[in-house]
Formats: C-alpha cells, structure tokens, sequence
C-alpha cells in the first residue's frame, strides 16, 4: 500500500509497549458518538443449552420480583391469563396489611369451566429492574403451587 492511498493505515506507539493499527479513512474514525439503542430485550439459548428440551416444549416461566418492598418467588408468568392474581397465603406470609384490600368480588371462569369468586383486589408496587409499577391484583384463597400468577397486561 503506497502512502498515497486513500485507505492509508499506520501504526501507533500506545505507550505500553504495544502498537495499534490505525486507519485514517476507516469509517469507523468518522462515526458519530454512540447512543444507546433502544432495542427489546431477547431471552434465547443455544442449542447445546436446549439438549434436554423437547421442542416445540412449553415451558412455565417462573421467576422472582419485589412486590410490596418483600422478595415474591415462584410466580408464574401466564400469557393466557387475563388477570394477576395474589394468593392469600402469600399476602400473609409477607406481612402485607390485609387493610388495603379493596373488597369487590369478581367471579373467575378457569379453563375448564370451573368458577371461583375472589376476596378482592388489592395494588401493590412491583419492582422490575429499575420500574416500579403499581399493579393491580384479584385476591384468591386457595391453594397453589405458586406465590403469584402474572396475566398479560
């Protein structure tokens, strides 16, 4: 490459030791300052982290957030419900005061048929990385393998 190039690249003492190559025409020398981008956030995996799955599969997704100011684990994310629902136990077991339930029953229709009246509603703050939301939920008394159940919104 003669130095009459338009592409013309040296290389640059940087001090330590170790030289870097640089080009003057490069287009990354001209960029502009970088600004975040705001793009969705993606949960994937590989296919050597998928080799105990059976695809397609249709795996829960369980996980744990801060609701009320308290750590709530095992609550499940449920696309195909239309509401959020607190469990009672729970609401207990965190020492939430039971005095911010706002008592208005609303019958639930589960999927297949089976219908259930809630105690009431209740909103809660929810803390999801860096967000606080207040969200609102249907009290339930009933048993269940989760703390909470988080519809669509």
């Amino acid at each position: 490459m003669s130095p009459n190039d338009n592409n013309s690249s040296t290389w640059d003492n940087k001090g330590d030791g170790t030289k870097a190559r640089s080009s003057s025409n490069s287009p990354l020398s001209k960029s502009k300052p970088n600004k975040p981008i705001d793009t969705p956030q993606i949960i994937s995996f590989t296919t050597s982290e998928a080799t105990h799955l059976l695809n397609p599969h249709h795996d829960v997704l369980v996980i744990s957030l801060n609701i009320a100011n308290c750590l709530v684990k095992r609550i499940l994310i449920d696309n195909g419900n239309s509401a959020n629902i607190f469990f009672l136990e729970t609401i207990k077991a965190k020492g939430i005061p039971e005095e911010n339930i706002t008592r208005r029953t609303t019958m639930l229709i589960g999927f297949s048929g089976e219908q259930k009246n809630n105690l009431g509603e209740i909103v809660l703050l929810v803390y999801a990385k860096g967000v606080n939301l207040h969200t609102q939920f249907l009290l339930m008394d009933s048993p269940s393998a989760y703390n909470v159940i988080l519809g669509r919104p």
